[in-house]
């Protein structure tokens, strides 16, 4: 991934000590070390298969919808070859309560298995597509299809737009308006 290699050349002009730990086409993480101070960066390939405009943000500009991002979250999950966290990694969250690690993981494997049993229940026709019911996107019962709405994602993803946006970039770019 070009911007990776670009990044780290620059990190590396500038006194940091870089341990690679994954380069993978999809993904790179490095460590990044100066002055005793270590961070963990990484570099992944997004989609570009959304379901709903970015929602404007103050901070940001820019945040994916709460769908869109849970989308990614799980694309990320399932894209990976190891466990993110060790039980030491856990233990050095700062929360209120403490994780539990063995909690958290027999939690997850009950989801995993209540996932695979609504999958099992869901027509292969479906897939894909995200369920709305009053507006919201729900998970739907299987057994009553017929009372939501649908809604698909699409390459290219959804970007907000209005005249104010299309000026606000044409002028930032020098590009005359196309009528």
């Amino acid at each position: 991934m070009q911007a990776a290699e670009e990044d780290a050349a620059f990190l590396e002009e500038h006194g940091y000590v870089l341990q690679w730990l994954r380069r993978d086409p999809l993904i790179y993480t490095v460590l990044a070390e100066r002055a005793g101070e270590t961070t963990k960066l990484e570099w992944v390939v997004d989609s570009d298969f959304r379901f709903f405009p970015t929602i404007p943000d103050e901070t940001f500009g820019y945040v994916l919808h709460p769908a869109d991002l849970a989308t990614n979250k799980v694309a990320a999950a399932y894209g990976r070859r190891e466990p993110r966290y060790t039980e030491a990694d856990f233990r050095r969250v700062d929360s209120d309560p403490p994780i539990d690690p063995a909690a958290t993981m027999k939690r997850l494997r009950e989801i995993l298995s209540e996932a695979e049993t609504f999958v099992t229940r869901m027509p292969t026709g479906q897939a894909g597509l995200l369920f709305l019911k009053d507006g919201h996107v729900v998970q739907p019962d299987p057994a009553r299809l017929e009372d939501y709405q649908t809604h698909a994602g699409q390459r290219r993803g959804q970007w907000p737009t209005s005249a104010e946006i299309s000026s606000a970039m044409l002028d930032r770019y020098k590009t005359p308006p196309t009528p």
